[in-house]
């Protein structure tokens, strides 16, 4: 399998070199390891030479700029603090258990035999690796066990290109063929693919019949000679599987056709055959207002009627196939049943279902399962997990909650005769000190010899460099921008291990498998050689820029039979602990029957307009953006969700690729009427034009490039973006106006720029310097929010979450409809309030007619109003703020959950004033109302 693969396709598939994928004629690669026990960051300096054969190439692994390659075959390179002190950019994680040196090494390309013996020269010290002998271990320590060398097999290319971006690979194998599907992306569509392998050569199909709106595949062969690939298309506004069959006797495609035409929102799919040779399909579908998972079978006529899997009236995620030796087909997926993510198993047999299997009750975040089946019959099931109360409070008022992407760790257990059994040593205590956490993604698949391979990713946050800063120029300006404006500052790299009933096979990290968080791979059992197939965006350590998403694949030999469970101990499946005495779900029922108004009668609507993911560049803390809408759906349970991650990078190819995913995960999440979607991005320009959040309801929305200019203030907001969004019925929402980011409020126009984000629970509160939540930085104090009212800005308030915190900040709008462009007209109309709870906010002024002006509307009259004020708190209110022109006029302190009172103003002023709340309450959640500007033409009393 060592022979290379001939190229058969314009856009270069099954042809290519990636940056580390094995040299022509390379058969393995070995990682040299070094620094794995030291305490203090050191110089390595070495050589590597072969007793047979040739040493292909050298090149780094954590490199950065002052590491090098010497000649073919040496190095000198620096073990460094993960966490140092003397960076001008340092790192907000540690490395897990008390390990403060990051290891470093080098990956060496070999064609040597398996006799050959490797000869290693360091300065400290030399050492010799038998090649038969490693590559039978996997891993081996040397120098007292400071250094390691790891071996893999050859990392071959299946794509390669600049413009065009390959991804979410499927892998199936049937006699001497193996099968690889994937979606490729080019300028605002997709196309489907497959490559099919029969010995060393490779011939590519076009599957989709024309290019399109497409996400995710999936393949399986059955036993009459036919391969079928499945893939979500989107087209009037509809998520359906299609399918699409290739004969391979004759090479003939058969027509596309539905999975199952009568649904609406179908992804996530996975396949599998069973024993008889047919092929199921596991799917994840919206049906009324929540996510159920379904699974159908191949017959000759076409596809079965679906079977509904979940009971849950819950939603339920993310689906895991396999199927057993005996017949049996094996679904698991994940649930919020129980207010937390659990992961459950069910059987079908002979077409009937078997109960649903509660795998795991903890209050842990238990998620993304996946399951395979060993010849014995055995079920092997993994999982990732995070901690308790997952999703909830989390941020300046306090952090009782998991934040969405803290932990990860993954979790094995067997199911043999009714119990599950887990191994007594969890992989995180059987990996490398500074590789013990953030494990995640696992992919499980059975080896040749019956071994349980398990595949997972592993998140390290790159520490950002002087280097990668950009530097403008404009005459006699200068600007150095934060480096993270064009680079990444986390990555995601694949390592393998296995269990053997007894022991954790040596972790090895696959070379050239850096990606985001979540890529989806593919594995098949290949005749006596396990193939694994995926795909890395370009980034490496010393070079964290993103390029093109492009395949890669490696074979993997069989290793040692696997061992009887007997040294695997009882799964416990509780553990963690919830928050206690919570009253959310009986706080949402209040919120969600609130009515104010008629002609239109409003209704209240809960969301978050700021949310980043793994795409933004400082967004390591924030995950996939796919736990971005199980956090909105579930553990939030908010009406409507913008992902608003940066677009520095959009000049870039990549960045085409993740503005088009985020807009295709807008589309599959919108469901009106129960939840619904906005299309953003943030526009992030320093002061004083400052950060801003640019929301829509259209799909054709693209962002608006950002000037070098406008870091210099010589480019306004009212230049060309104002206008430029006004056109289109888009709104620019600034946010943390205080800092580096914000803004001077030199320029507003209301009907794009309506409203404001005053709080965050990641940074803290804008509206003024004495504010119950301040916030982190205030270098630019004109940029407080009570600073724009004083200057006569028409804006209305909201909160959202920005980096890492969750459950403190919703943006809460008053609208007719449960829609996105309701909601929009409600925030353009500045019917909003900000919140950090299910607190509810109705404020609004009476003129002497008896006609109601809510908050963020205007007035004029002749006479003081009448301020009618509502809270419903969530907690003991301690206090509510009646401010009308940066003073309180009126203060309350109901010490009760709810308040109702009136309130005429005995001292009006001449002109214009603005009122608005501010609540406090006894556990220290916070609100804020929008103003109501009322303009007297002349001053009398009611």
């Amino acid at each position: 399998m060592g022979a290379r693969i001939s190229c058969v396709l314009v856009v270069a598939f099954l042809c290519a070199r990636g940056p580390l994928s094995a040299a022509p004629g390379a058969d393995g690669i070995v990682k040299l390891e070094f620094g794995l026990s030291a305490e203090k960051a050191r110089e390595h300096e070495g050589t590597v030479t072969a007793s047979e054969g040739e040493i292909l190439s050298v090149s780094g692994w954590h490199f950065r700029s002052a590491d090098r390659i010497v000649g073919k075959n040496g190095w000198t390179f620096r073990t460094r603090l993960f966490d140092d002190p003397d960076d001008r950019y340092r790192g907000q994680d540690q490395l897990p258990n008390g390990v403060r040196v990051l290891p470093n090494g080098v990956f060496i390309e070999l064609r040597v035999p398996d006799s050959a013996i490797l000869h290693v020269k360091t300065n400290y010290g030399e050492f010799s690796i038998r090649v038969a002998e490693l590559k039978a271990a996997g891993k081996l320590p040397f120098l007292g066990g400071d250094a390691a060398a790891v071996y893999t097999p050859e990392v071959r290319s299946l794509t390669k290109g600049e413009a065009s971006q390959h991804d979410f690979p499927a892998v199936a194998a049937r006699d001497d063929r193996l099968f690889v599907s994937w979606v490729t992306f080019h300028n605002e569509a997709n196309l489907v693919y497959m490559a099919e392998r029969t010995g060393d050569g490779w011939k590519e199909h076009k599957v989709s019949q024309s290019w399109g709106d497409y996400y995710g595949t999936a393949v399986a062969a059955d036993g009459s000679g036919r391969v079928h690939v499945v893939w979500s298309e989107y087209k009037a506004d509809r998520w359906r599987l299609v399918s699409r069959s290739l004969d391979l006797a004759t090479g003939q495609w058969g027509r596309e056709a539905y999975v199952a035409p009568e649904g609406r929102r179908q992804m996530f799919q996975k396949m599998a055959t069973d024993s008889r040779g047919v092929p199921w399909v596991t799917w994840q579908e919206f049906t009324g207002s929540n996510f159920d998972i379904f699974a159908a079978s191949r017959t000759s006529g076409g596809w079965a009627s679906p079977l509904k899997i979940s009971e849950s009236g819950a939603n339920d995620w993310d689906p895991a196939l396999a199927t057993a030796p005996d017949g049996t087909v094996l679904v698991a997926w994940d649930s919020y049943q129980a207010g937390n993510y659990d992961v459950f198993l069910r059987s079908i047999r002979e077409g009937r279902l078997g109960p649903v299997i509660h795998v795991t009750r903890s209050a842990n975040y238990e998620a993304h399962p996946t399951l395979a089946v060993d010849p014995q019959n055995r079920l092997w099931l993994a999982w990732e997990e995070s901690g308790p109360n997952w999703g909830k409070d989390t941020g300046v008022l306090g952090s009782p909650g998991t934040p969405l992407h803290k932990t990860r760790s993954v979790r094995l257990v067997c199911y043999q005769n009714g119990r599950f059994l887990e191994p007594v040593t969890p992989l995180e205590r059987a990996v490398p000190g500074w590789l013990g956490s953030m494990h995640e993604f696992p992919h499980l698949v059975i080896g040749p010899a019956g071994v349980p391979s398990l595949f997972f990713r592993h998140y390290l946050h790159r520490v950002p460099t002087v280097e990668h800063q950009l530097e403008l120029e404009l005459g006699s300006r200068e600007r150095r921008l934060q480096p993270w404006y064009d680079t990444v500052r986390q990555m995601w790299d694949v390592f393998v291990t296995g269990f053997d009933g007894a022991n954790w096979l040596p972790v090895r990290q696959l070379p050239d498998s850096t990606g985001r968080c979540f890529m989806q791979a593919g594995s098949a059992l290949w005749g006596e050689q396990l193939v694994y197939c995926w795909p890395a965006d370009g980034r490496t350590y010393s070079d964290p820029h993103v390029k093109t998403s492009q395949l890669r694949y490696a074979m993997f030999d069989g290793g040692g039979a696997a061992l009887q469970p007997e040294n695997m101990r009882p799964f416990d499946a509780g553990g963690g602990a919830a928050i206690p005495g919570t009253s959310e779900k009986l706080d949402l029922e209040r919120v969600r029957a609130i009515r104010w108004g008629v002609e239109p009668t409003l209704r209240l609507f809960r969301g978050d307009l700021h949310r980043h993911t793994d795409i933004s560049a400082d967004g390591m803390k924030d995950g996939d953006i796919l736990d971005t809408y199980r956090y909105a759906l579930d553990a939030a349970a908010l009406d409507f969700l913008a992902v608003t991650d940066h677009s520095g990078h959009e000049r870039m190819h990549y960045f085409k690729y993740d503005w088009w995913r985020t807009r295709q995960m807008a589309t599959f999440f919108n469901n009106p009427g129960h939840f619904v979607t906005f299309f953003g991005y943030e526009r992030t320009v320093t002061y004083p034009g400052g950060h801003h959040n640019i929301i829509s309801t259209r799909r054709d929305l693209a962002p608006f490039p950002i000037s070098d200019e406008e870091f210099y203030g010589l480019e306004s907001n009212g230049d060309r973006l104002f206008p430029h969004l006004k056109a289109r019925g888009e709104i620019a929402v600034p946010h943390t106006t205080t800092q580096l980011g914000g803004t001077a409020w030199v320029e507003n126009d209301p009907q794009v720029e309506p409203v404001v984000e005053v709080f965050q629970a990641y940074r803290g509160a804008y509206d003024e310097p004495n504010s119950p939540a301040k916030p982190r930085d205030t270098s630019n104090a004109d940029g407080f929010v009570w600073k724009a009212w004083e200057k006569g800005l028409r804006l209305g308030v909201i909160a959202s979450s920005d980096h890492q915190s969750t459950h403190q900040s919703l943006a809460c709008v008053y609208a007719a409809d449960f829609t996105a462009e309701s909601i929009l007209e409600g925030l353009k109309r500045r019917r909003t309030f900000a919140a950090t709870d299910n607190i509810v906010i109705r404020f609004q002024a009476v003129d002497q007619d008896g006609h109601a002006f809510k908050m963020g509307e205007e007035m004029q009259i002749e006479t003081a109003p009448r301020l009618e004020v509502e809270i419903y708190g969530t907690a003991p209110i301690k206090r509510i703020e009646l401010i009308r022109n940066g003073t309180i006029i009126n203060l309350r302190e109901p010490a009760a959950t709810h308040d109702e009172f009136g309130y005429c103003d005995p001292s009006p002023v001449p002109g214009t004033s603005y009122y608005h709340l501010r609540v406090v309450q006894e556990d220290k959640q916070l609100a804020w109302s929008s103003p109501i500007w009322v303009t007297l033409k002349k001053l009398s009393r009611k």
